[in-house]
């Protein structure tokens, strides 16, 4: 069974923690060809994500992805801001403008997925009656 995308970034970073300046390149580059062989390399954009949600959490940092069917006003993204703002020192915020969610906000935080879009619920509904 082979590691997921959050295993491989976990393992990279921990070698990387115990290693000098010189040996992290090495590392990295013996990870990168160890995914080439393996076969892996086509999840490497997404160890990448993986890496970088972990040392942001590390560092007390957050990372928020709100996507919305129109542009969110002044006022929510304050709310946002503030609540995030509260749980960690430094917010990194993204906004993205998705006209398939038909209405609501989806908000990822670093790799945590929080879906309160009507067509999230509608999908959620659609499962529950098909099983």
């Amino acid at each position: 069974m082979q590691p997921n995308p959050k295993q491989y970034a976990a393992s990279l970073l921990e070698l990387a923690k115990g290693a000098t300046k010189k040996e992290v390149p090495v590392i990295v580059d013996q990870f990168i060809q160890y995914l080439v062989r393996s076969r892996q390399f086509r999840f490497a954009s997404k160890i990448l994500e993986q890496l970088e949600n972990l040392i942001r959490t590390e560092e007390g940092k957050i990372k928020v992805v709100v996507q919305s069917v129109n542009r969110i006003d002044k006022f929510t993204r304050g709310h946002i801001l503030n609540f995030l703002r509260k749980q960690e020192s430094e917010v990194e915020f993204e906004e993205t403008i998705d006209p398939n969610i038909l209405g609501g906000v989806r908000l990822r935080l670093n790799d945590l997925l929080v879906d309160a879009t009507l067509s999230g619920q509608l999908e959620k509904l659609r499962n529950e009656l098909i099983s």
